[in-house]
């Protein structure tokens, strides 16, 4: 079973804005990511709706200079949680994380 998590407009401003603050170009973080040139710009933009955790976590692990997966699970949900969601319930309420069936 793999997971996806949809991409919430909290984590597209923390994409945006870490990017921007490393100054990394959208092209070369898709690059990275082993993805088309334009991933990175159609999350930003809204046209990718959801995406693999460990696509995100590779993804944040390199916009905050950590490869701990705790501490980069920890930043996704302090993400969402700075955004007036206060218990873990409401974040699972809110459709954070989907499970699919093993793609």
């Amino acid at each position: 079973m793999r997971y996806k998590i949809k991409i919430t407009d909290q984590l597209i401003m923390k994409i945006f804005t870490k990017r921007n603050e490393k100054k990394i170009k959208g092209e070369e973080l898709s690059l990275i990511l082993n993805k088309s040139p334009s991933y990175i710009s159609q999350i930003e933009n809204g046209r990718i709706k959801t995406i693999l955790k460990p696509t995100l976590f590779k993804l944040f692990s390199i916009l905050i200079d950590n490869n701990n997966d705790a501490d980069i699970e920890e930043f996704i949900k302090s993400i969402i949680i700075k955004n007036n969601i206060k218990k873990k319930k409401e974040l699972f309420d809110m459709s954070y994380i989907y499970v699919y069936d093993s793609i």
